[in-house]
């Protein structure tokens, strides 16, 4: 009876699991869906004017940005040293000094990451006057276009890792996504996964029809 009950609980346990897969890839997908019919074109905006909260809009171009490197939080690879992306503080050109910064850019820009590579190799008590003799190479103005984490996209897994990390960031921060653009594609293959999930789980996959032909009756042995 016990042995019966527990073998019932697992078969439980994975339908529930075939179940809330395709709800998972459904809801990624509508977010995915809900910011490209949202943002048909890139909205070109000021730094300062998007902190003003001026656009709603995802599909951004900011420009007159001020980007200090020293202030980047690194993100490395699992199970390696090596720097997967980084995140970057922008602050306005006219504010480059602002004590909190309201957007924080993701990027895998080659450039950008070499730059907090070469400072993160460096002996921490020369980086200051590294820094200082370098000013225009750690320190510049620059456009940046990109698409602002929402959705399922913007969970706390990043955040707050993020903003422990800097601690120079406003409570209700901004992601965005270096170069991202809004997708099409990824959200209508991801509801077509979670269909085929449905469809296997209500329906079942059909079982191959063995075609019956006539053969001979293996008795060769025993007949003389």
């Amino acid at each position: 009876m016990f042995g019966y009950r527990s073998a019932n609980r697992g078969f439980s346990i994975g339908k529930v699991f075939v179940l809330i897969l395709p709800a998972i890839l459904f809801w990624a997908a509508g977010d995915m869906l809900y910011v490209y019919f949202t943002n048909p074109q890139m909205v070109e905006t000021s730094l300062a004017d998007f902190n003003a909260g001026k656009t709603g809009a995802a599909w951004v171009k900011l420009t007159d940005c001020s980007v200090f490197v020293p202030g980047a939080v690194l993100i490395e690879q699992e199970h390696s040293q090596e720097i997967d992306k980084v995140y970057l503080p922008l602050r306005p050109a006219s504010d480059p000094g602002a004590p909190l910064a309201h957007v924080l850019l993701e990027t895998r820009d080659p450039e950008l990451v070499a730059l907090v590579q070469d400072l993160d190799k460096r002996n921490p008590a020369e980086v200051a006057q590294y820094i200082n003799e370098h000013r225009e190479k750690f320190q510049f103005e620059r456009v940046f276009q990109g698409l602002v984490r929402v959705g399922m996209d913007s969970g706390p897994s990043d955040r707050e890792k993020v903003a422990k990390a800097s601690g120079k960031l406003t409570p209700e921060f901004l992601i965005v996504q270096d170069g991202k653009e809004p997708m099409l594609g990824l959200p209508l293959f991801l509801i077509g996964i979670g269909l085929a999930f449905l469809y296997v789980m209500l329906v079942g996959v059909p079982a191959r029809s063995v075609k019956a032909g006539p053969r001979g009756l293996q008795v060769g042995s025993l007949v003389r």
